[in-house]
């Protein structure tokens, strides 16, 4: 009686070391694809952020040359342009 207690016993004590070992690893595994996840969470959100800077940058640049071009410097720009066109040709 007293080796089948024994023997009950250790593996009793077996099967809980086994699973502690296996929700160890459990808790090991979930942590990695939790860690995963967020770096691409961060990775992605900042793509969009530089997206979203430069988006603005582009915005504000198109504004200020809404106020600052007028008809007169836009025809003067064209004019400087044509004119640097048989230069350039060569």
């Amino acid at each position: 009686m007293a080796a089948l207690r024994a023997a009950s016993e250790k593996e009793a004590a077996g099967e809980a070391e086994r699973l502690r070992r296996t929700t160890s690893d459990e808790i090991e595994r979930i942590s990695r694809a939790a860690r995963a996840e967020m770096d691409a969470a961060e990775r992605a959100a900042r793509v969009e952020l530089r997206a979203m800077g430069a988006r603005l940058a582009v915005e504000r640049a198109e504004a200020l040359l809404k106020k600052q071009i007028t008809a007169d410097t836009q025809a003067a720009l064209f004019r400087a342009f044509v004119q640097g066109l048989p230069e350039s040709a060569n």
